[in-house]
Order: structure tokens, then C-alpha cells, then sequence
């Protein structure tokens, strides 16, 4: 799979299906987010490398003497098709597993997401990786390998946030100010991005809004931001401008945390993600923050 990943990177027309088999309807339906971006090209030593983020899903048979299955049945979201015609009733043996995409898109897909349903023993979990090909390095007929540079846990949501609900997600980590002695890297901030997701079947417009951890402190938010999504569609808000100030209360050290809260005037699902270009090394590059309804 990680060589059809490489091949779909360049120029492939679809997103590292598994092949699946199979027909029928299941019971659990299941929400997964979907990313796939080359973020960089670099020169190695024997030739170009790649790094990218990919999302991977993953479903475990729980059950021990029984096999199970799932399928894919839609796709939401930016470069995305469908769900590959194939995903359909993948049988999982008794404590069985697999992992893959199982969607059809663009060459890089998304931010999105997949529907899936299954038998109640399918446990479902997904992530995201930070990935680097490597170029003539063995493992595959084109010499390519792949290095996995970190992974973080992305959410699997298990029904829609109702129209005209609350989601909040965090504490966020919003990074350090650069003072005092927390200078250069240690002081970059952390660049934030909230992904939507209108499961509706009209416009919806999406209210967001970032408001500071620590107490005692005024209940202010310190940005509000409007989106609208069309129907069934899916949208990222990259590198919001959060501003970040003495004003602000520290929580650990230096570094600045806040919720952000989410709502919809449509069944809507949203998840928060947040970079960190150029930390210090061994920095984690992303953190991922489930969004909860709490209304």
C-alpha cells in the first residue's frame, strides 16, 4: 500500500484503496477524517524524497470467534469521488485487522471525510502520519521505502452534532511568547486549523470561537471567525490569526492554551489540528484535538 501511496502522490488517480470484496448493509456507522498532502520535496542522498501527511484508518475484529465486516459508503470533502466500489463488506477474521484509505480522489485528497459503517465488533480507530519516501532504498520494485517521522491520533466520531449545537475542542496548545528567556525556536507558535464538516443538505454557516484557558479570567473570546460550508462539503480554516499577548494568561511556563468553541445551523462534525513548523528538534510536528458536543 505504501508503494501505491508513493505512485499516487506523483500521479496516481486514486487514494490507496484496499481490495475489497463483498456485499450488504451494517449496523455502526462511523465518521473518519481523511488527509492526504505532499508538504515538501526534498534531495536525498540518491535521489528526490517526499514528505507527506496521511491519514490511515485501521478496523480490529473484537471478536473472537466470529468474523465481522465494514464498508465505505461515502466520501465528503475537497478532490474526493467516492468511495472505492470495492469497499464494501471487507470480512475481518476473528481478532482480525486492517488498515488503508478505501477512497477514490484527486491526487492529494482532501481534508475530508469518509463514512463508514460495520458490524458492532469492528472496533474503528484512524491517524496521521508524517511520512518521508525515500528513494532507492529497497523494499519495493521501484526502490522506494518510507520512514514514519511521527503519528498522532485523528477522532472517529460515531453520529453528527446535531444543527444548532456546541462543540468545543481542547485545551489547545497555542505555543510560548518570546520573552524573557524563551526565545527562537522554543517561542514559535504553534499554527492552528480547524477542519468542517456540513453534513447537511443546505448552506451552512459555521461559527468559531477561541477563548483562553486559564482562571479566573473575563469570559471573552479572543477571535471569532464565520464560515460558510455547501451542503456535504468540507472545509479547513488554516493558520487562524489568533492573536497572542501579555494580555493572555500563561498556563504551563510560557506556553498559552485556550478551547475553541464550534457551531453549525447544520448536522456538522469538526476536529482542530495544529502545526509546528519550525520547532526546536524533536519537536512533535501535530497535534490533533477531538471536537465534543456539549449541548
Amino acid at each position: 500500500m505504501r508503494t501505491e501511496l508513493l505512485a499516487y502522490l506523483r500521479n496516481a488517480a486514486f487514494c490507496a484503496p484496499l481490495l475489497l470484496v463483498g456485499q450488504g448493509a451494517l449496523a455502526e456507522d462511523s465518521y473518519v477524517p481523511i488527509v492526504l498532502r505532499t508538504v515538501a520535496v526534498v534531495d536525498g542522498p540518491t535521489g528526490p524524497e517526499y514528505v507527506a501527511w496521511e491519514s490511515l484508518t485501521s478496523w480490529f475484529n473484537t471478536d473472537t470467534k466470529n468474523e465481522a465486516r465494514f464498508s465505505a459508503v461515502a466520501v465528503y470533502g475537497p478532490g474526493l469521488f467516492g468511495p472505492n466500489p470495492t469497499c464494501t463488506n471487507y470480512p475481518l477474521s476473528p481478532l482480525g485487522g486492517t488498515e488503508g484509505l478505501c477512497v477514490l480522489g484527486s491526487p492529494e485528497c482532501g481534508p475530508g471525510f469518509v463514512k463508514f459503517t460495520s458490524d458492532p465488533a469492528v472496533l474503528v480507530s484512524a491517524d496521521i502520519q508524517r511520512l518521508l519516501y525515500v528513494s532507492h532504498c529497497g523494499g519495493t520494485a521501484d526502490g522506494t521505502n518510507v520512514v514514519i517521522q511521527g503519528t498522532a491520533p485523528l477522532p472517529v466520531y460515531h453520529a453528527l452534532f446535531p444543527a444548532g449545537s456546541t462543540a468545543v475542542a481542547g485545551p489547545v496548545d497555542l505555543g510560548a511568547l518570546d520573552k524573557y528567556c524563551i526565545t527562537g525556536p522554543l517561542a514559535r507558535h504553534r499554527r492552528v486549523n480547524v477542519t468542517l464538516f456540513n453534513a447537511g443538505d443546505a448552506g451552512a454557516t459555521f461559527n468559531v470561537s477561541v477563548q483562553p484557558f486559564a482562571r479566573p479570567y473575563p469570559n471573552r473570546s479572543i477571535l471569532d471567525v464565520s464560515q460558510t460550508v455547501a451542503p456535504l462539503d468540507v472545509v479547513q480554516l488554516n493558520a487562524l490569526p489568533i492573536p497572542l499577548d501579555d494580555s493572555l494568561p500563561y498556563v504551563f511556563g510560557y506556553d498559552i492554551r485556550a478551547w475553541i468553541r464550534i457551531t453549525a445551523t447544520q448536522p456538522f462534525l469538526a476536529y482542530v489540528s495544529t502545526i509546528f513548523d519550525d520547532g526546536e528538534p524533536g519537536t512533535n510536528a501535530f497535534t490533533i484535538y477531538e471536537a465534543k458536543q456539549t449541548n
